[in-house]
């Protein structure tokens, strides 16, 4: 099955499942990124507002949050995205229909990236919707870069291109898949 394939299919599968799995499995993996050792000790989140299926990052939002952290979105300009830090009480949604603050300030460097990811392998190769922003975003900048997902977005081996960058650690509702430098461990 070739990218474009995978993509649909995938999509179309996250987009079918009923809400009780989506919050089961949203509980699951907010539960087992929250237990990750070190993770709350980091001062600036970038993490986006899901949509179509994704596993819900509303808690993961509200949790930061409370413990004071700085929680970033994602907004896109052209071919680039930026960190941003919400100045308003409002929520728009962009071209894509994903949901960003109306107001914003840019923030440059967040020391955590929640990336969302329509399909990851074993290696922690990762394919999005197909624009590389976040790889363009990730490129050349020091986070800790972590996926979540449902199990069955973790298909066996995807092919990267020169431009992909691999993550640090994906979570899904069963496992943690780390790679090899990665050290935090966290609990289901």
């Amino acid at each position: 099955m070739n990218e474009k394939e995978l993509r649909k299919n995938l999509i179309a599968k996250r987009e079918s499942l009923d809400s009780k799995t989506l919050i089961r499995n949203t509980k699951i993996v907010t539960q087992a990124l929250f237990s990750l050792d070190g993770f709350t000790e980091f001062s600036s989140y970038f993490v986006y507002k899901s949509f179509r299926g994704e596993v819900d990052t509303n808690e993961i939002i509200e949790r930061l949050e409370r413990l004071g952290k700085t929680v970033l979105y994602p907004v896109t300009d052209g071919d680039i995205m930026y960190a941003v830090k919400n100045e308003g009480e409002r929520f728009v949604r962009d071209r894509f229909g994903v949901e960003v603050p109306e107001r914003y300030t840019v923030f440059d460097a967040p020391d955590v990236v929640i990336v969302p990811l329509v399909a990851c392998d074993k290696n922690l190769n990762r394919i999005g919707f197909g624009k590389g922003y976040y790889d363009r975003f990730l490129r050349n900048r020091k986070c800790l870069k972590i996926g979540i997902c449902h199990d069955f977005q973790v298909v066996d081996v995807l092919e990267p291109k020169e431009w992909d960058v691999p993550l640090d650690v994906v979570i899904t509702e069963k496992r943690v898949i780390p790679s090899d430098s990665f050290s935090i461990q966290a609990e289901f």
